[in-house]
């Protein structure tokens, strides 16, 4: 994940922060920015500011899988105090991006129960989809990828004239091919 893109799309749309939040492990947006020894038990939140380094908030049952994951941790003990921890590291963040879909119009993005949005709407945020910025940070092609795929490209455009130059041949000749065989012929070509 791209942290500078996605903190420049951030400042660009005017989203202070982008909240990403997990329970139980099954965001599998989060587990792109932390990958714990072994599931969280509980909920983890992790704060990424448009300016200045992510922090996460979990629970201290979770501190020892928490442990040693690449950006500053909170620990809560309790749901009072997580929303208290909550609230004071979005003190700073009105405009709050989180991994939902405004009508379920990207079900792919849609990560967050409403009950998690609810609370933090609670807080006074104005809560939006994260579905730029995690476009930003995740679709972004390292130097050479482009090339690579040009390649395969032109690489499978051959074959599609191929496997059409087969089919040509063969009913020039009169002769009959299936469906089947213009299939084996391509896999045979990609080998």
């Amino acid at each position: 994940m791209n942290l500078q893109n996605m903190q420049q799309i951030m400042a660009q749309e005017g989203i202070d922060c982008w909240l990403v939040y997990s329970f139980q492990g099954k965001n599998p947006i989060m587990a792109q920015f932390v990958r714990p020894k072994s599931m969280v038990s509980r909920r983890l939140f992790l704060i990424i500011p448009a300016k200045g380094q992510p922090q996460l908030l979990g629970s201290k049952i979770d501190h020892d899988v928490i442990q040693g994951l690449p950006f500053q941790a909170t620990y809560y003990v309790s749901w009072q105090e997580m929303e208290r921890e909550l609230s004071r590291l979005l003190i700073d963040c009105q405009v709050v991006a989180m991994d939902y879909s405004p009508g379920g119009e990207l079900p792919t993005v849609s990560r967050v129960d409403a009950g998690t949005v609810e609370m933090i709407r609670q807080l006074g945020k104005t809560v939006v989809s994260a579905a730029n910025i995690y476009q930003a940070g995740a679709a972004v092609w390292e130097p050479g990828v482009l090339d690579v795929h040009l390649d395969d490209c032109r690489q499978v455009a051959q074959i599609k004239d191929n496997a059409f130059a087969l089919i040509a041949d063969h009913l020039r000749r009169g002769d009959s091919i299936t469906e089947y065989d213009v299939q084996q012929f391509i896999m045979q070509q990609f080998e």
